[in-house]
């Protein structure tokens, strides 16, 4: 009988200690300023002319860079965020940023998926920080 609750506590146990380790991984990497998730993709169950108009629409607020429809490629300009940048790391470590920019590249392409025709959305996002005049922009 102890053997089986033993069983039954390490299933139950597992699968929050796995999460608990990735969201330990996660938390060293935003402490070392790395970037925890760079793209985000996902899977619909659409034809490419829904997702492709799905996506500028979605984009519609910010200024398009590139919109190429037969690649199924999409990047918009750089838009300056240094008021956010800002007030979020103040919060933290109390970087100032002189500038901060990103911008958004987006891929929508044809695929199929459990043998039916679908759609991946693959969604990216530049982030570029300033710290003073001299030294120019890097990646964040």
């Amino acid at each position: 009988m102890r053997l089986v609750h033993a069983r039954l506590w390490m299933y139950l146990a597992a699968p929050f200690l796995a999460a608990s380790l990735g969201g330990c991984m996660s938390g060293y990497k935003k402490s070392i300023h790395e970037e925890v998730d760079r793209d985000f993709q996902k899977i619909f169950l659409t034809d490419i002319d829904t997702a492709w108009l799905s996506t500028l629409e979605a984009l519609k607020s910010s200024a398009l860079d590139v919109s190429n429809r037969e690649a199924g490629f999409i990047r918009t300009k750089w838009m300056d965020n240094t008021a956010q940048r800002n007030l979020s790391d103040s919060l933290g470590e109390g970087r100032f940023y002189l500038k901060a920019q990103y911008r958004i590249r987006v891929t929508v392409a044809k695929i199929f998926y459990n043998g039916r025709p679908a759609v991946k959305v693959n969604v990216q996002k530049e982030q570029m920080v300033q710290n003073d005049v001299l030294e120019g922009w890097r990646n964040v």
